[in-house]
């Protein structure tokens, strides 16, 4: 039996960490263009969602959000350093530690279309295990004002649903690379890992 929530909204994104999901949501995208598949536009847009190292030098809408996030931390310490540290985060010297995977998928009909990840180990554990993309506070409980001392809107999820619906949409996507056409670079892919396959029996 197909799940009524994609029979009324095929496509989604679900944003993990170390496997567990944190974030998951279903939309529709008028105009789809199957295109996009398999496309460089399918990249850029992974780049630019969860991208930590894009070739512009900036970071995705997600890696953004838990940056900024941890400098609102961080300042917290600063600014109030009379705190004991055992509210800090367990005085870890080693991040690297353990090792914590984001990963962000899209998806239609349950299908993953598009899959991207980066690490957590750059931000704090207090930040990184406490991910609420839908946030109307920053993570004091306060509300961020603007320069006109309005609430800022701080809910991310929009961002990234027009995102994946404007790159879905478009009319025409690249699908070479260097003059190669990117599905023959898979197949190539694909027939190399089947022959070093056969060598490893």
């Amino acid at each position: 039996m197909r799940d009524r929530r994609i029979e009324q909204h095929p496509f989604e994104f679900v944003l993990r960490i170390n496997g567990h999901i944190i974030c998951q949501r279903y939309f529709n995208i008028n105009n789809f263009n199957p295109d996009v598949l398999g496309s460089i536009d399918m990249k850029e847009l992974l780049d630019s969602i969860a991208g930590v190292n894009n070739s512009w030098g900036t970071m995705g809408i997600i890696p953004t959000y838990l940056k900024e996030r941890s400098a609102e931390y961080l300042q917290f310490f600063e600014d109030n350093q009379h705190l004991s540290h055992k509210n800090r985060d367990n005085n870890v010297d080693n991040i690297w530690a353990k090792y914590d995977s984001y990963t962000f998928e899209i998806r239609i009909e349950g299908k993953v279309v598009g899959i991207s990840e980066f690490s957590g180990n750059i931000f704090p554990p207090k930040i990184r295990y406490k991910v609420n993309l839908k946030h109307a506070t920053n993570i004091w409980g306060d509300k961020v004002l603007d320069s006109n001392g309005s609430p800022k809107n701080l809910d991310i999820i929009p961002n990234i649903v027009k995102e994946i619906k404007k790159t879905f949409s478009r009319k025409s996507y690249v699908k070479d690379y260097m003059g190669y056409p990117l599905d023959i670079m898979a197949q190539q892919e694909k027939e190399y890992a089947n022959y070093e396959s056969t060598l490893a029996n």
